[in-house]
């Protein structure tokens, strides 16, 4: 018998969850989460950030907004960044919500 980690599975597709915006859509990492392992740990480097936290290790579409916090900027990338409602680039979306 293996010993496997059962990851949770994502309940939305969304750049906000909770009230904090996801930056790692692959395993659920908000901005708020990054912040406090930042400050916890004293990570310095989008690769330390990834080993405390795993967002920017699947499909690291994300590691763009990692640098952007480590930088000390917001997380959202304006017009490039995804759409609230649909999910896809701000300045590609088609939805009636933009």
């Amino acid at each position: 018998m293996s010993c496997l980690e059962v990851q949770p599975i994502k309940t939305q597709n969304t750049p906000e969850r909770g009230g904090e915006f996801l930056v790692c859509h692959c395993h659920g990492v908000t901005e708020g989460d990054i912040r406090l392992a930042i400050a916890e740990t004293g990570a310095s480097s989008v690769e330390e950030v990834s080993i405390r936290t795993r967002a920017g290790t699947g499909c690291r579409a994300c590691r763009c907004k990692l640098s952007r916090i480590l930088s000390g900027l917001p997380a959202d990338c304006g017009r490039f960044g995804l759409c609230q409602h649909c999910g896809f680039a701000e300045v590609l979306c088609a939805c009636s919500a933009a």
